[in-house]
């Protein structure tokens, strides 16, 4: 008996969160922790009384034959919550309530004499199921939670993007009332604007990422939708677009897609300004840093109105602008038509034909390299 003493104190077992009951060579109970004397309603600790004493007829056959072999043979086991009945008559301290669902581990525990020792682990496996439980449901309110943001930022990106089109539309009508042909240009260049930034919440509330807009489909869509409004008749000029797997949140992919709407606009309307046929190119690729690079080329008559200041027009304000706005750098060079590479000029020079315009974005965010081509 003394052997034993040491072994499990009983101030450490009565701090566990689970029952422990110690059960000697003999066959009677030398410790009893306070979380089962609890939950079996006992008033006073057993020890001395053997299971069959303190249990009456509530000691489960199975329960007996696992002590009897742990003393005996040496043998441990675990008596699980399929078990019916349970395998003790726990109940919730001081509550009348149904029985405690739980698990005991019957642990054979070797002593120096060469007896043996028999240890009841007791887990209450009813509060685990309602922890789980708890979690589950938490789980399931976070899941219908962020579905419903999902519906109404979508329905937000919807709204935005029609009332966009509305104020395009009510331009697009008042551009029919005028009789100016500078102010009628100035319209459709500001339309042309607004759907650019219509398109990017089109895209968002259509995407699976609702925070994150793919450039390259973005890009395609955008240069066709420009593209048809600028060019004329004879749909002369051709456009091709290039587009690496890039994407952009909301806060770049506006700008970016005002800046592509600028410079297909500048492209019409002054590289081939005349009427020639020609054609531009728009590349999006990524950049060994990270970010992507925006190449807009033509090889038209070549312009040398690309400066940024006071003195270059508005659609090229606004380009050099938005540009800085996201953390760019924009360069205009002339166009080699024979190359496709830029040749090296000087500001405002134009010793080619075309131009080539190259922006670097380093917020913007490169994935993979495979490219959508429209």
């Amino acid at each position: 008996m003394s052997a034993l003493s040491p072994a499990v104190p009983a101030r450490l077992c009565d701090a566990l969160d689970m029952g422990a009951l110690l059960i000697a060579a003999d066959g009677r109970i030398r410790l009893c922790n306070r979380w089962l004397r609890e939950r079996l309603r006992l008033h006073a600790a057993p020890d001395g009384a053997t299971l069959t004493e303190v249990l009456g007829g509530d000691l489960h056959p199975r329960l007996q034959a696992a002590v009897q072999a742990a003393l005996t043979r040496g043998h441990s086991s675990r008596l699980s919550t399929a078990l019916h009945p349970w395998p003790l008559p726990l109940h919730d301290p001081g509550g009348r309530g149904p029985r405690i669902r739980h698990a005991v581990d019957v642990v054979s525990v070797p002593l120096g004499d060469g007896s043996r020792s028999c240890l009841l682990q007791v887990r209450d496996m009813g509060e685990s199921h309602r922890r789980e439980e708890t979690l589950r449901l938490q789980a399931r309110r976070l899941e219908l939670a962020l579905a419903e943001k999902e519906t109404l930022l979508r329905e937000v990106y919807h709204r935005v993007k029609n009332n966009l089109q509305v104020i395009q539309s009510l331009l697009n009508l008042k551009r029919g009332s005028l009789d100016d042909a500078a102010a009628r240009a100035a319209l459709a260049e500001t339309a042309e604007r607004v759907r650019a930034m219509a398109l990017v919440h089109e895209k968002l509330y259509q995407s699976s990422q609702l925070v994150q807009v793919d450039l390259a489909d973005y890009l395609a869509d955008l240069c066709r939708q420009v593209g048809e409004a600028l060019r004329g008749p004879q749909a002369a000029v051709q456009l091709q677009v290039q587009a690496a797997a890039v994407r952009a949140d909301l806060n770049c992919a506006i700008p970016f897609g005002l800046i592509v709407t600028e410079l297909l606009s500048n492209c019409h309307k002054h590289a081939f300004a005349d009427g020639r046929p020609g054609r531009i190119d728009v590349r999006l690729s990524p950049l060994p840093d990270g970010g992507a690079l925006l190449e807009v080329i033509d090889d038209g008559i070549g312009s040398p109105q690309w400066r940024d200041g006071p003195q270059a027009s508005l659609g090229l304000q606004l380009v050099h602008s938005l540009t800085r706005q996201i953390d760019g750098q924009a360069l205009c060079l002339p166009a080699c038509r024979d190359s496709g590479e830029p040749a090296s000029a000087g500001a405002g020079a134009t010793t080619g034909p075309g131009t080539h315009w190259q922006l670097r974005f380093s917020r913007l965010q490169a994935s993979a390299t495979h490219a959508a081509q429209a």
